[in-house]
């Protein structure tokens, strides 16, 4: 789409079926693209390239396609951060069903008599505390990434 000073802008589309494989799937389309330019002899630079180093005409400066993953040990950062959004929408929709029962709450106890007050300024007690225990794990897990 554009060669600009600094960077090469392509488009390339597809479809993903599996939205946690984003981060991966990003990274080998990257990673095949610029194989299969390479792999054909193609080699795209900045204009703002400038190469100061003798060579041979007959070398390029091409990097060889790699064909295998890289092998790493550490924990798969995708799972790690999928994980973590899942943790996130899933605190998330708990604290608004938490949030909707105590409005839900409230509204009745306007509409309750005096014998059921009590019982439902309880059971507003005890969702708000939920809530406050809900909130002081969300922040615990913040503080631990």
């Amino acid at each position: 789409m554009e060669l600009g000073n600094y960077a090469i802008t392509y488009r390339i589309s597809g479809i993903l079926t599996d939205v946690k494989g984003l981060l991966a799937a990003r990274s080998e389309l990257y990673r095949a693209v610029l194989d299969t330019l390479h792999g054909n002899g193609v080699e795209i630079m900045s204009p703002s390239f400038m190469n100061q180093r003798q060579f041979d005409e007959s070398e390029r400066i091409i990097p060889k396609p790699t064909k295998e993953k890289p092998a790493n040990n550490s924990p798969d950062a995708e799972a790690i951060v999928f994980d973590k959004a899942e943790q996130a929408e899933k605190f998330d929709k708990e604290k608004n069903d938490l949030l909707e029962h105590i409005e839900q709450l409230e509204l009745t106890l306007t509409e309750a008599q005096d014998v059921d007050k009590k019982n439902i300024k309880t059971k507003i007690k005890d969702v708000r505390e939920r809530l406050k225990i809900l909130e002081q794990t969300v922040e615990q897990s913040d503080e631990d990434k």
